[in-house]
């Protein structure tokens, strides 16, 4: 459809708008039903439908250069058989024209000598840019003339650029950090020409197409750059680069290329590249380069992408030796593609040696994605600080408000007092600088307020309480005397102890905001009874009053009493009264008595002690004894195991502290002891008895006749024992 047929349309359309309903028909095949609210929409997008319906518009440009010597040559250019302005007489520079689809370009070629080193190129964009549609030949040595006449037939539609220019199309964020090799990517070699005089680089000639092998083609896991000695890997990405290009000097030319969908989540495209380039005694026209170039599905460029350099380069370093060569160690660039969402985008890295043939250059490579997002807005609370990142890549950061400390970086640390806006203004890096401003808002929260309290003073052994006023906090952590921990927001301490006693604090969090509180616990340990002796006594004894003390004036006391035998009540307060003590037993009884003592509410820890109450203590010294003069006998006492044991006689006569002494009475002599068995004595008496010597009588002396016997006859005594001398009588 033609122009005039668009303002056909138009005019047909703006006169049946004027009702309030219509219905219109366009090419008897779409039916549109259209209100007064929608009318001027209808206009603007029945004229856009029918404009992209209509013959495309593109412009091209034909630079020429004439370098040589021999001659000039000059260029005419005609498209459609209408000469362009500008390029009917062209000797030097770039004309643009425009063409449309399927239209002829006609080029003719004349010289006034040889023609040599002389050579035009056809751009499929405006000053030279885009993709090379034709050139006529190469610098440096060629014999051979641009052809006299040189026709091109335009492209159908003509700005689009066919996938097979750079690959099929690839998903989001397809191994763009060449983890895979150059999977997903499409690559050329090919040669470097002499840019125009006013060129800014040289222009590239892919020769061969859609191939990443060779040595301009380099995957690098590890190692240093021979001349920069930057890593050939970049630092903060995976375990692999590419490096594209070669060290070896000639007019080499290498690009990489990748077709890929833009989506939300790729919408920020970062590259980082690292360089090397050899820097000639020439013009920018002829330098090695490096080219980065962002364009859209309909082959329009993203300015915002555009990046060149070429030798020696701003921001490189020079190398002590050869001194010709510069290098940039890996840069950051990040391009906001977030306009081209739902869309495909089209990127080329192209690095180039000298046009001239004597000079190097090649770059490293490694890219990533991202989603390209605003300054994510946050929420903070009173005293605390927020940090506000912007994407890496641009050329420089503007924070304001002003003043802010790190205000020329990506990234800033921000401790507002009350809520706050930010933005950073970027300025892109590239050849076209564009500008981005994000934009976050800091909301800064009050820090919540803690009421905490709890039960106290209270006495040990009571359930201590702790209380926070405020509910409805998300968590608590309470911390407190010995090791004590909670996470609840009232939590109890049963069974309390003075080691419960102090400080307790708790942090509540709301959100991200904390709040802080404490409270001191008295726990009282209660007074203390001072020690109390035990007593033992004997049956009969008088136990004096148990009169109980403690440290703490004012304290009453209670006790408990364990055996009612001894003492008849099992309780009671105050002291306990003089009494005498009664055990009619053979065995020891005791009881235990226990005394706390309590002041202001509080009872402290019992105090015990014990009443032991000995029975009477029988001692036996056992039947009176009679001895013979000059012989001993051995007393016992009864019982055997007292605490002491002290012996007189009558006459004195015996020094023993022992139970069983042996003794040699020289007369009748009254035995008594005294036994004490932990405090309580008894006593007892044994009479030994000397006995007299028997007055014995064997007769008087007799004769007798030997082989005779006679008869002895002894009186006086009991029992008798004869001897003879010499020995001869049986008795």
């Amino acid at each position: 459809m033609k122009n005039s047929n668009l303002f056909y349309c138009q005019k047909i359309i703006s006169m049946y708008i004027k009702n309030a309903n219509l219905n219109l028909t366009i090419n008897k095949s779409r039916k549109l039903i259209i209100t007064n609210y929608f009318r001027l929409v209808l206009f603007l997008v029945f004229s856009i439908y029918i404009t992209n319906t209509a013959t495309a518009q593109c412009t091209y440009s034909i630079c020429v250069t004439n370098a040589g010597t021999f001659g000039t040559g000059t260029v005419n250019v005609k498209v459609n058989g209408t000469p362009v302005a500008g390029a009917t007489s062209l000797t030097d520079g770039c004309v643009d024209f425009t063409v449309t689809d399927g239209a002829t370009i006609l080029i003719t070629y004349t010289t006034s000598g040889f023609g040599l080193n002389c050579y035009y190129i056809v751009t499929s964009g405006a000053g030279g840019a885009g993709s090379v549609v034709y050139t006529s030949g190469y610098p440096g040595g060629i014999s051979t003339a641009p052809p006299a006449s040189k026709t091109i037939t335009v492209a159908t539609p003509c700005a689009v650029i066919t996938p097979t220019n750079f690959g099929p199309l690839q998903a989001p964020c397809t191994n763009l950090d060449f983890e895979n090799g150059f999977t997903g990517w499409y690559g050329t070699t090919g040669t470097v020409s002499i840019g125009t005089a006013v060129a800014t680089s040289p222009i590239y000639v892919p020769v061969t197409l859609n191939t990443t092998t060779g040595t301009q083609f380099i995957v690098n896991t590890t190692g240093t750059d021979t001349y920069g000695g930057f890593p050939k890997v970049y630092p903060s990405g995976g375990t692999k680069s590419v490096r594209l290009g070669t060290d070896v000097t000639g007019n080499n030319g290498t690009s990489l290329e990748q077709y890929f969908s833009v989506t939300s989540a790729n919408s920020s495209f970062t590259y980082n590249y690292a360089l090397v380039l050899q820097a000639g005694v020439h013009g920018d026209n002829e330098q090695p380069f490096f080219k980065a170039e962002f364009y859209d599905e309909n082959g329009a460029t993203i300015s915002c992408g555009d990046y060149l350099v070429v030798a020696p380069g701003s921001g490189f370093t020079q190398c002590s030796s050869p001194t010709d060569v510069y290098y940039k160690g890996w840069t950051t660039v990040t391009v906001d593609l977030s306009a081209n969402i739902g869309s495909n985008v089209h990127v080329k890295f192209t690095v180039g040696s000298c046009a001239q043939t004597a000079h190097m250059g090649y770059a490293y490579l490694d890219c990533s994605c991202s989603a390209f997002v605003d300054l994510n807005n946050q929420t903070i609370c009173a005293g605390q600080s927020a940090t506000l990142t912007a994407p890496v890549g641009a050329a420089s950061y503007t924070w304001s408000p002003a003043g802010i400390p790190g205000g020329n970086t990506n990234t800033i640390t921000v401790s507002p007092v009350t809520t706050s806006t930010y933005s950073c203004a970027m300025t892109t890096i590239g050849t076209s600088i564009c500008n981005n401003t994000l934009n976050a808002t800091v909301t800064v929260n009050s820090n919540p307020i803690l009421t905490v309290s709890n039960d106290g003073p209270i006495c040990g052994g009571q359930t201590l309480n702790l209380n926070i006023a405020q509910s409805g906090y998300t968590s608590y952590s309470w911390t407190g005397p010995d090791n004590f921990t909670s996470a609840l927001q009232n939590p109890t301490i049963p069974n309390s102890t003075n080691a419960n006693s102090g400080t307790y604090n708790v942090t509540a969090t709301l959100g991200t905001c904390t709040a802080t509180g404490s409270t001191d616990v008295t726990i009282g340990a209660g007074p203390i009874v001072n020690p109390i002796p035990n007593i033992t006594v004997c049956n009969g004894e008088t136990i004096a009053t148990s009169a109980f003390g403690s440290p703490s004036a004012g304290a009453t006391f209670d006790w408990t009493n364990s055996n009612t035998a001894i003492i008849p009540s099992s309780n009671g307060t105050g002291n306990i009264p003089s009494f005498t003590a009664v055990n009619n037993g053979t065995i020891p009884i005791s009881t235990t008595i226990s005394v706390t003592a309590s002041l202001s509410g509080c009872t402290g820890l019992p105090t015990t002690y014990t009443i032991t109450i000995n029975p009477d203590l029988v001692v036996d010294l056992g039947q009176d004894v009679s001895i013979c003069p000059n012989t001993s006998t051995q007393l016992s006492a009864s019982p055997n195991n007292a605490s002491s044991y002290t012996w007189t006689s009558n006459p004195a006569s015996i020094i023993s502290s022992i139970y069983n002494p042996t003794v040699t009475p020289t007369a009748t002599t009254t035995y008594s002891i005294k036994v004490d068995n932990n405090g309580c004595t008894g006593t007892d008496d044994i009479i030994v008895t000397i006995r007299p010597l028997p007055s014995i009588s064997a007769g008087n002396d007799v004769s007798i006749c030997k082989n005779t016997s006679t008869q002895l006859g002894a009186s006086g005594g009991s029992t008798y024992t004869w001897t003879s001398t010499p020995a001869s009588v049986v008795p």
